[in-house]
């Protein structure tokens, strides 16, 4: 039911997304951060999809965190990253 009525809220077909091969399309800078016990994204699709865009882009795993609002969880880690993420912008 979600898939569906947000397809009629957003206008796309929801059923055909595929992020992973979607990903391939997607050229913009990229922060991915992952919970390496999301039980609903494994960690294999997460890297494939990470393989695939082609753009600046970069990974952050958060150890023991399953598929959860890692800001609240890890807020520390997570504005970490987004720092170092945004500096090495600066620095390219």
């Amino acid at each position: 039911m979600l898939v569906f009525w947000g397809s009629i809220q957003h206008g796309f077909n929801g059923f055909t997304y595929n992020p992973v091969s979607d990903a391939k399309q997607v050229n913009c800078l990229t922060l991915l951060m992952q919970g390496e016990e999301d039980k609903w994204v494994t960690l294999n699709e997460i890297k494939e999809l990470f393989n695939n865009l082609n753009s600046f882009k970069q990974l952050v795993l958060f150890p023991n965190t399953g598929h959860e609002l890692l800001v609240s969880l890890e807020g520390e880690k997570w504005f970490q990253n987004l720092e170092q993420f945004l500096k090495n912008l600066e620095k390219s």
